[in-house]
This record gives C-alpha cells, structure tokens and sequence, in this order.
C-alpha cells in the first residue's frame, strides 16, 4: 500500500489504485463519491459505489432529489471529519527540511484527530449512511 500524501495534480482514480483502499473492501461496503469519480470498475463485486445524481435533464427527478439529499447529509460529517485535520497548523507550510517527514507529520495529525471526542453528527454518521442505502 501507498500510505503517503499526494501532490494536489494527482487524480484521485490513480491515488484510489496505488493507496491500497480497494483490497480492503469487502462485498455489501458502501463507498461515497463525488460526482465525476468513476470508480464503479475498479470496485469489487458486491460493493456499492454512491454518487450523488448528475443533472441530465432540465430538473431531477424527486428520487435523485432526495437521493442527493440524503448522500449530502452524510457528506457533511465527512468534511467536518477532513476539517479537524486541517486544523493543524503544521500542515499549512512544511519546512523544506521536514518535507520527507511529511508522511509522517501527516499520519500524527489524523491520530490525533482520531484521539478527539466525537461531536454528536459523527456518531450519527452510520445511521445517515443506513438511510443512505434504504
């Protein structure tokens, strides 16, 4: 497995490859992903990729309506979740003499992020994903 950070010009199909996720899933895992990330061929069977709805007709239909609803309350936790890490004000400007410990710092600041008390949306988070799939 990868385990390292990615440039910004990194597409993300090629970091879903070389990071090692997809030999940890496992058939009736949901994955959720942005729109345009067309991962459903590199998944294996069983798992369910859920992508909010691309608007192709004038209007969405009132399922891809609430569909997009629900992937977007979900959607929330996950960023509050990447927001936590990106308090750490180290990850703002690494000094050059620091740049092959960049993994490392990286992997510090997720633990410790990892280490907070959860708020309350994120406990909730596998509840909206259940709701996500009925």
């Amino acid at each position: 497995m990868g385990h390292r950070i990615y440039g910004g010009s990194t597409y993300d199909t090629a970091i879903t490859k070389d990071c090692g996720i997809l030999d940890c899933l496992e058939p009736g895992d949901v994955l959720l992903v942005d729109k345009g990330f067309t991962i459903r061929d590199l998944v294996p069977e069983g798992v369910v990729v859920n992508m909010p709805a691309f608007l192709s007709n004038p209007q969405f239909t009132q399922v891809e309506v609430q569909t997009n609803k629900k992937i977007a309350g979900v959607r929330i936790h996950i960023e509050r979740a990447i927001q936590r890490i990106k308090i750490y004000r180290i990850l703002d400007q690494i000094p050059w003499q620091y740049c092959k410990l960049v993994n490392k710092l990286f992997k510090v600041c997720v633990a410790l992020t990892n280490l907070q008390t959860p708020t309350m949306a994120e406990i909730t988070i596998m509840q909206h994903m259940n709701a996500v799939l009925e």
